[in-house]
């Protein structure tokens, strides 16, 4: 039997069933060679947490805009090696100047800080608005107490319509 290399690493593998094309499993775990079928990525915040995922890429382009993930996050693809996001080819190009993912991630980040400050303002909104109709109800409520104004005549109580 020949010896198969991968077509895209390079690495040494096995004819896996009538493929015509050799892939590994590491470049298939990363989606290679199967064009419509995107990557999914586990990632660990930190050394010792837990895997997180499956992710999409731009998933875990969004954690990075967050601020969820950093450089020394822990990411694989399914069934791939583990690696500092940093380290890992597909996010490199995250930690490098004007590359185009590190521009997606800033897009995201200031789409993320413009709804946090929407929020923000709309929670502001909402508890003065709750604390002035809580301060007219109490005003009213004293208004009724110290006036005769929210008394009603004893015809309209009854409902009767005549008139002395």
């Amino acid at each position: 039997m020949s010896e198969q290399f991968c077509y895209a690493c390079g690495a040494p593998t096995v004819a896996i069933g009538g493929r015509l094309v050799p892939i590994c499993a590491e470049c298939r775990a990363r989606g290679e060679g199967e064009g419509g079928v995107e990557t999914t990525w586990m990632v660990a915040e930190r050394l010792d947490a837990r895997m997180k995922g499956p992710m999409s890429h731009r998933a875990v382009l969004t954690g990075l805009a967050k601020g969820r993930f950093g450089p020394d996050s822990r990411v694989s693809a399914i069934g791939g090696e583990t690696l500092a996001l940093a380290d890992h080819p597909d996010f490199r190009g995250c930690f490098i100047p004007g590359s185009a993912d590190e521009m997606t991630i800033l897009g995201l980040r200031e789409d993320w800080e413009r709804a946090a400050r929407r929020a923000k303002w709309r929670r502001v909104v909402t508890y003065c608005l709750s604390g002035l109709l809580l301060v007219g109800s109490l005003g009213a409520l004293w208004y009724s107490t110290q006036t005769r104004v929210f008394v009603l005549p004893v015809a309209a109580a009854t409902g009767s319509t005549k008139t002395r």
